[in-house]
């Protein structure tokens, strides 16, 4: 992992000056760009990664001439670059001290974690109901629309356990 945290420039808007920046114009690359910084700074890494992110698409969309803010958003993609090897590192600290060192973990959860860490592609899938999640791809998995709990022992607690509820919180 990249041993320093990316640097925010000392001439940086603060938070409210870029939120009245976005609020005026919100391509403002800049602004977006201070946004992930003082985000970052406060360890809100999501909310930093997709700002910068965002900077990165507008200057995608919309070239800046600027050659300061060109700057900036190679100091955003790198930010970004050092914001997921800081991802991958505390996560995958995390699984080793609790045992899960890579050579403990089930063949097919190394796999996913290699597809989410961009190690692996994702194989294309032609099935008539294909996996499409938001956040975490596991591979080889069955679909199944409906599931029969009885197949699962452990519902019949689950649902003993589950308060009982007046039934008109549950009329659609």
């Amino acid at each position: 992992m990249a041993s320093n945290a990316p640097q925010t420039p000392s001439d940086f808007p603060s938070e409210a000056e870029a939120e009245s920046r976005l609020t005026a114009d919100r391509f403002d690359i800049i602004a977006l760009i201070a946004t992930a910084d003082r985000r970052r700074e406060n360890s809100d890494n999501r909310a930093a990664s997709a700002y910068y992110n965002a900077a990165i698409r507008t200057a995608a969309a919309r070239p800046p001439a600027d050659p300061n803010v060109v700057a900036q958003v190679a100091r955003a993609d790198a930010a970004t670059r050092w914001l997921a090897d800081h991802f991958r590192c505390h996560l995958l600290d995390a699984l080793t001290d609790r045992g899960f060192t890579r050579d403990h973990q089930q063949p097919r959860f190394r796999e996913s974690l290699d597809m989410m860490f961009g190690d692996m592609q994702r194989p294309d899938e032609y099935r008539q109901f294909p996996q499409k999640p938001m956040a975490h791809y596991y591979p080889s998995m069955t679909h199944i629309e409906f599931a029969d709990t009885r197949a699962f022992d452990w519902v019949q607690q689950l649902e003993a356990a589950f308060p009982k509820c007046n039934a008109r919180l549950w009329r659609f």
